[in-house]
């Protein structure tokens, strides 16, 4: 049994003492990582079940995706009451059967009140690494463009398109004039991505911290 099940099984350790136990044990390599796995199986629609995928994604191997997929995953989507986050696992564990899923919640999936549905599938989609997708990447971005709110991490998906392309400058422009502030931290990943080997004075990152909007 995973050492983190100890606290994780006890009714008496509080939410914030699991917090800081997930965060150490994502730097400790563990040998049973699977029981965890086993474990959010067995109790993925409890909050603190989150704890768990936050080490399997540091430490797990394809046998816990596997798990984790056929236990929480049908016809390519979520079962209702699984945490979103577990898309990023997935991404994260490089997991191909999840592929479909992450590409339909990242990138079709884009209706606001997915939020974080598509936050954890943008975050596992840019882990996975994928390739050949930067036209699709940039139709998707598109649709921010003149947007007040949307998916907020979507434009992070920039982060899997080469530095120096050009849909920095529509980004950087939806960004000033349109984004709400509490819809900007996929713009400003995407700007730092994008213009991260231009001259300071030629970056689009850079001329919006100077405009206070960093």
């Amino acid at each position: 049994m995973h050492l983190f099940l100890a606290y994780y099984h006890n009714p008496s350790t509080t939410y914030e003492t699991l917090e800081q136990k997930a965060i150490e044990f994502q730097g400790l390599k563990g040998t049973a990582v699977h029981t965890l796995a086993e474990a959010f199986v067995g109790d993925y629609a409890r909050a603190e079940a989150n704890f768990l995928l936050q080490i399997i994604q540091e430490q797990g191997r394809k046998r816990d995706a596997e798990l984790l997929f056929k236990a929480c995953v049908v016809n390519h989507r979520l079962k209702e009451n699984v945490s979103e986050q577990l898309l990023e696992t997935f991404g994260k564990l490089h997991y191909k059967p999840a592929y479909e899923m992450l590409y339909y919640y990242a990138l079709e999936a884009l209706q606001p009140k997915d939020y974080y549905t598509n936050l954890y599938a943008v975050f596992g989609l840019i882990a996975y690494q994928p390739k050949g997708l930067e036209e699709v990447i940039k139709k998707a971005i598109a649709t921010t463009f003149r947007q007040t709110f949307f998916c907020e991490y979507l434009p992070a998906l920039a982060l899997l398109l080469p530095p120096n392309d050009a849909i920095a400058q529509p980004i950087y422009d939806s960004y000033i004039n349109h984004c709400a502030v509490d819809c900007s931290a996929g713009y400003k990943m995407a700007l730092k991505h994008l213009e991260q080997h231009k001259p300071k004075d030629d970056s689009l990152y850079e001329k919006a911290k100077l405009e206070g909007l960093l």
